[in-house]
């Protein structure tokens, strides 16, 4: 991804990761841990992501970005910590945490 194209996409994961917030938490698996959450990196795959924290807590959503193409948007819950990433082609190409 260019770089002019990566803080576009940072700017709509945040925003989506303040909506995901603002509705309340989920229950979780116990594996949303900081530090599960630091080893998610760019270009890990979903199911590399989902070994290590579990399923999604929200239905994921994919949005046709111009230029960069599709990117599939996935929520993770559990309380009050929240992870929001977006996949590019099968793997991680952004993500945001809070209340951690």
């Amino acid at each position: 991804m260019t770089k002019v194209l990566r803080p576009l996409a940072l700017t709509v994961l945040a925003f989506a990761l303040v909506l995901s917030v603002g509705c309340g938490g989920g229950g979780g698996s116990g594996k949303l841990t900081k530090e599960n959450v630091e080893k998610v990196k760019t270009d890990m795959t979903e199911k590399e992501v989902t070994d290590l924290i579990g399923n999604a807590t929200e239905a994921a959503q994919e949005v046709e970005m111009p230029v960069v193409g599709k990117i599939k948007q996935v929520v993770y819950k559990d309380g009050s910590k929240v992870l929001t990433l977006q996949y590019q082609d099968g793997k991680v190409m952004a993500k945001v945490a809070a209340g951690f």
